[in-house]
């Protein structure tokens, strides 16, 4: 006669070893998902906090561009020409703690100033010309810090 090899004798006759593998393989599976979702949720919050954080350092840019451009008119009705980021430092023009000039360039009737963020990454340019009447005219053009 026909007899079963002992480990098929075994489970065949003790249902609960079974029971208590496919349990096991079930706790093992939402483990896994369970990890696998935690993490998710980690790298979807980094990236909202880093998307956050750009977009307040371009709302601060804005705000630093303006009185830029105030400055810069204020420079241009003395002296009849634009001012670098120099010449305008000299006179008292400040930046935010984590702002600083990456590039500045004026003539008599354009200016230019890039300045970086330094906590976000971000790096925001901006031109002003003679005939801008408001400093929301032209919009800075920002992008990520290499």
């Amino acid at each position: 006669m026909y007899s079963m090899p002992p480990t098929l004798a075994r489970t065949a006759s003790n249902p609960k070893s079974s029971d208590s593998r496919s349990v096991r393989d079930k706790r093992i599976v939402f483990a896994l998902v369970g990890i696998f979702v935690i993490g998710a949720l980690a790298v979807m919050s980094m990236s909202i906090a880093d998307a956050s954080r750009k977009t307040r350092a371009k709302a601060a840019m804005g705000q630093t561009f303006a009185v830029v451009h105030r400055r810069q008119s204020e420079f241009r009705s003395l002296t009849g020409r634009f001012a670098t980021w120099p010449e305008l430092k000299q006179r008292g023009a400040t930046l935010r703690s984590n702002q600083s000039v990456n590039g500045s360039n004026a003539d008599a009737s354009h200016w230019f100033i890039s300045i970086r963020d330094t906590e976000a990454g971000v790096i925001c340019d901006r031109i002003g010309e003679l005939m801008d009447e408001d400093s929301y005219e032209r919009t800075p053009v920002c992008r990520d810090a290499p």
